[in-house]
């Protein structure tokens, strides 16, 4: 079948537009009742201008957005993502935690323009098209088959949380049914999607797959690439000042299938590649190291207190069970990229196993819940390639079933966005008196100024 070069840009589009849809929705329904409700708009609480960077909404991913985006504004008043609550602390330790995502995204807001407050719904948008661009050309890549590749990246897409939630195993059916309700129909659209969360999951983790691309076109390649293999080594280093919990996860990745590689000969991979790459991520692990004695601490409030114990968690043999499934269907495989390809993913699997137990050995955890969505993620991918693979052998799924799943998942999509933008558009602000402060602020008070403040309200938003 013919490749349709239209066809990733039209996805990009359908996906940015739909993700687009919801702001633009909200600041509509704000404005409309401002307009035909004054009393009752004058009663809302939140009833400033729109805005999506809300830090006192205590929330999903209200609260955390806003923290993160403090931060990014910073680099437009300072050059630094400073942490704007620690005005003495000035060093690199204190401003380099996940640095690498601060930068990206406000260039990211200076390139779709509107400042914070609009820049940023325009760069989860644009993100979000990205996110699809990727699905698509690994399923294309696993199908060869557009009709295949084009819903599974919409769907994909459009519903992260689904990737989130099927290996984060419950046996609840009320808090299945719950979670499930809430990815199709928006029946928690308050707490919102947990996987668009900026830059973590939605930015950390797209960088991380790019990431787990470039080392599997290296894992299967038996050709030498010292240089190819010592950046993506390096690449693997910086994942630090992308986000802690994506480091330690592609660090026990990387580890897991060079182990593979050497133990097992007639795995086909690349044992010289992966191991460049390996020994530079390990050496910048060694530096890491050596940074934290040499530097101790940084003054930076630690919010990630230890949890001390040695409890086993059963449930991530969830993950044993996947990293087994990957090495069988690597085993059945004949073609080498997609005998790295199941390796990998199997790895990955094993990584997640290992980092969600590490409590068993050190006698302390330090939150490893963020290792859930990172191994449902790639858990759920597996089960999508094996389903692209499915869908490509069948001679029914042809381009106008493909049309038509692609036409519904849009539509689901949008009906989604405007269920949530109808649920929550009174969030989505902050209020008006708050508003006209930080105004005054911005107007009166130097850029380097230190306000005291006794609201809640006021010390949140006030770096924003």
């Amino acid at each position: 079948m013919a490749s349709r070069r239209w066809l990733p840009a039209a996805v990009f589009l359908a996906v940015a537009g739909t993700f687009l849809f919801k702001p633009i929705a909200v600041a509509a329904l704000r404005g409309r009742m401002a307009a035909s409700q004054p009393a009752a708009w004058d009663a809302v609480t939140t009833n400033g201008s729109f805005s999506t960077l809300v830090p006192h909404l205590f929330v999903g991913r209200y609260c955390d957005e806003a923290l993160y985006a403090s931060r990014v504004n910073q680099i437009f008043v300072h050059g630094v993502p400073y942490n704007p609550y620690l005005r003495e602390d000035r060093s690199f330790a204190g401003w380099s935690a996940d640095f690498i995502t601060h930068y990206l995204v406000a260039a990211g807001v200076l390139v779709t323009g509107g400042g914070l407050r609009l820049g940023w719904p325009a760069l989860t948008a644009v993100l979000a098209g990205l996110w699809a661009l990727l699905f698509f050309a690994v399923f294309r890549r696993w199908s060869g088959n557009d009709e295949v590749a084009a819903p599974l990246a919409l769907a994909s897409a459009l519903f992260p949380d689904l990737y989130v939630w099927v290996l984060d195993v419950n046996f609840n059916p009320y808090v299945t049914l719950e979670r499930y309700a809430s990815v199709f129909f928006q029946q928690q659209a308050n707490i919102l999607p947990v996987f668009h969360r900026m830059p973590s999951l939605f930015l950390s983790l797209f960088i991380l797959s790019l990431l787990f691309v470039a080392l599997w076109r290296l894992s299967y390649d038996e050709a030498r690439r010292p240089r190819s293999a010592a950046l993506v080594g390096l690449g693997f280093v910086l994942m630090r000042y992308v986000h802690p919990f994506e480091y330690a996860f592609g660090m026990a990745s990387l580890t897991g299938l060079t182990v593979w590689a050497w133990a097992v000969r007639s795995s086909g991979l690349s044992r010289a590649n992966l191991t460049t790459a390996f020994a530079v991520a390990l050496a910048g692990a060694g530096v890491y190291g050596w940074m934290a004695l040499s530097w101790g601490s940084s003054g930076v409030v630690d919010f990630i207190e230890p949890r001390f114990t040695r409890r086993f968690y059963l449930i991530t043999l969830v993950h044993v069970a996947f990293s087994a499934w990957g090495v069988l269907k690597a085993r059945a495989e004949a073609d080498p990229a997609r005998r790295a390809a199941w390796l990998l993913l199997a790895a990955v699997q094993a990584a997640a196993f290992m980092v969600r137990n590490t409590q068993v050995v050190l006698g302390f955890e330090l939150q490893v819940m963020h290792y859930i969505p990172m191994g449902s993620f790639y858990g759920v991918l597996m089960l999508a390639l094996a389903s692209a693979a499915w869908l490509a052998g069948r001679r029914g799924w042809d381009a106008r079933a493909g049309a038509a799943a692609c036409l519904g998942l849009v539509v689901w999509g949008l009906a989604n966005q405007a269920v949530a933008a109808k649920e929550t558009y009174l969030l989505c602000g902050l209020p008006r008196d708050v508003e006209a402060a930080l105004g005054w602020v911005d107007e009166t008070v130097p850029k380097d100024g230190l306000v005291v403040s006794l609201s809640a309200e006021a010390n949140t938003t006030i770096p924003l």
